[in-house]
């Protein structure tokens, strides 16, 4: 055991080393504690004697000198002193001092059983505090990343936030969440998708300075806190010097990689938040919308955007409800056949009944879209549809149709032929008595996928109709390469009246070709009767608009067939 004895009176530094020489020690001693700093950088000591003549000596000074070096780079203490002085003895404890001795107590048996008691006390206590260090470094560090997790990030931010406080700070939080990352995982496996996460976690610190924290929150997310007074513009900065960044493609393995983009919410402190509850809360509401805008891209809190925020998302969830509080409704279109004006069936569209107003679909339709809310909600308009269909066949004795209209996203359902066999099935309808409406936008997206699922639901013996025909980018080859049957000309180009002549020729030209094609045209928006005259001109198929008929409740549509089939209305449930 190497020992530095340190005391300024000489007869007390010779008793203690007297004391010491028939034990295993190497003892050394210095006169000056000025002395022991140098020494210590060119010799390595177990434990020092440090001699205290008084509460304000400067054996205390070095005490506190060695104590606030690295724990594992200091040795252990011993203080030796005249002074049978309680309260020194507690300060020099609390200070780090691993034992206490009175100079009066000193023999070799009693100073030996101190020393090795000291170093065994520093032994405990250095071993206590690296596994103190690994705990606190798991607590709070991500073990993926190595970044700081959650808790470190917010008792960072409540840091920072009370530093900025005092000294008027600013403080901008980013939080950073990885666009389609869930794609990688499915793709690949989580082990492809962890490394992938280190990969682009290399990235955003390398658009990084000192002193930006960045920090893994779980999943996909990350979350920056940039201090300083820039402004706004240095979240921008960073904003799309990460954007960019992730930008390239990343190859873990020959021909295996990827790519994915970030959305970016941005706070700022003081503006809008005094809390990191807040403030987190705040780029969180601005990060969803910019995925809601296209993802890919940055936004900054605002009070209107959250205004918007919170309105979209109360109108998520209670669209969410719509099925199981009964608030969805269908209305039904009549339509006609032109040339003699007998009625071909309905088209159904949907209704909201919320808040006692009924909404249109161009109010909520987009949410169902975005949200795949339509999948369940288009199951339900299909089913509903149908049941009702029925109804007024078995009612009335006629042969009435009905038009549903199909979006894109339920196209992409594996489960939508089936889905239609089965309701087809139950209500015991004949399938030529379904027409499902698409959009031109389905025969440009995904047209191979499209083509099976249309070639499905037209072999279960459905009509296909394209609807608003005309205002796209369909073309005829689309109309000759997917299994449409009727094309649904667009309200815009019906002609108001005998003196459009753009219009009447254009349509004039359109209805041609569909009849070339054997497909049945529909005129939509016939909302007059000069329109209805032209339409006759032009010998489309069948017609539909407010001219005719303005979309009816289920009640109303079967007065109507009653009124046109002259048939005895029953009462349906």
């Amino acid at each position: 055991m190497n020992v530095l004895v340190v005391d300024i009176v000489h007869f007390d530094r010779e008793r203690i080393c007297r004391a010491l020489k028939n034990t295993p020690a190497n003892v050394d001693k210095v006169a000056q504690f000025s002395e022991v700093v140098p020494r210590l950088k060119n010799q390595t000591y177990d434990v020092i004697i440090i001699g205290c003549s008084s509460d304000e000596c400067q054996g205390i000074s070095l005490l506190y000198e060695l104590r606030s070096w690295p724990w594992d780079t200091a040795p252990a203490i011993v203080m030796v002193s005249r002074l049978e002085d309680v309260d020194l003895i507690q300060r020099c404890l609390h200070a780090g001092a691993q034992d206490y001795l009175f100079k009066s107590e000193i023999s070799e048996k009693r100073l030996w059983f101190a020393l090795a008691n000291a170093r065994t006390r520093y032994d405990i206590e250095l071993k206590q505090l690296v596994d103190y260090k690994k705990v606190k470094h798991l607590s709070e560090t991500d073990s993926l990343t190595g970044l700081n997790n959650r808790y470190m990030f917010e008792a960072s931010l409540n840091a920072a936030l009370a530093n900025a406080s005092r000294s008027s700070g600013h403080l901008e939080v980013l939080l950073i969440d990885l666009d389609n990352f869930k794609r990688i995982n499915d793709t690949h496996g989580h082990d492809i998708g962890d490394e992938f996460l280190r990969r682009v976690t290399d990235n955003i610190r390398s658009c990084l300075r000192d002193g930006e924290l960045l920090a893994r929150l779980g999943g996909d997310e990350f979350a920056l806190l940039l201090t300083g007074n820039e402004g706004q513009h240095s979240a921008a900065r960073v904003s799309r010097r990460i954007l960019d960044k992730l930008q390239y493609p990343i190859t873990l393995q020959p021909a295996m990689g990827g790519q994915v983009s970030a959305s970016i919410g941005i706070s700022l402190y003081p503006e809008d938040g005094t809390s990191a509850e807040q403030l987190l809360k705040h780029a969180d509401m601005a990060m969803y919308r910019a995925k809601k805008q296209g993802k890919n891209k940055f936004c900054y809190y605002t009070a209107e955007a959250q205004r918007r925020t919170v309105a979209r998302v109360e109108l998520e969830n209670a669209l969410k409800s719509s099925i199981l509080d009964n608030s969805l409704e269908l209305y039904f279109q009549p339509v006609f056949k032109q040339e003699n004006k007998v009625l071909w069936g309905f088209e159904s569209l949907l209704r909201w009944r919320r808040n006692e107003v009924l909404l249109l679909p161009d109010s909520f339709i987009h949410i169902a879209e975005e949200t795949r809310l339509i999948r369940p909600i288009g199951k339900w308009i299909i089913s509903s549809a149908v049941n009702q269909l029925k109804k007024w066949q078995v009612s009335f004795g006629t042969d009435v149709k009905m038009a549903i209209n199909l979006s894109a996203v339920q196209l992409e359902d594996n489960h939508i032929v089936p889905f239609i066999s089965s309701v087809i099935s139950k209500y015991k309808i004949d399938p030529q008595c379904l027409e499902f409406e698409i959009t031109e936008t389905m025969l440009l997206d995904h047209s191979d996928h499209n083509i099976q699922k249309l070639q499905g639901i037209s072999n279960l013996g459905c009509s296909i109709a394209l609807d608003d025909f005309g205002t796209g980018f369909a073309s005829i080859s689309h109309l000759q390469r997917f299994p449409i049957d009727v094309v649904k000309i667009d309200r815009s180009l019906i002609p108001i009246d005998e003196h459009d002549e753009k219009n009447f020729f254009l349509s004039s030209g359109l209805t041609s070709m569909i009849r070339s094609l054997s497909l049945e045209s529909v005129a939509e928006g016939v909302e007059s009767e000069a329109q209805y005259e032209c339409c006759k001109k032009l010998n489309v198929d069948r017609l539909q608009g407010f001219n005719l008929s303005p979309p009816l409740t289920h009640q109303q549509a079967g007065r109507l067939i009653h009124q046109l089939t002259s048939q005895p209305i029953m009462t349906q449930r």
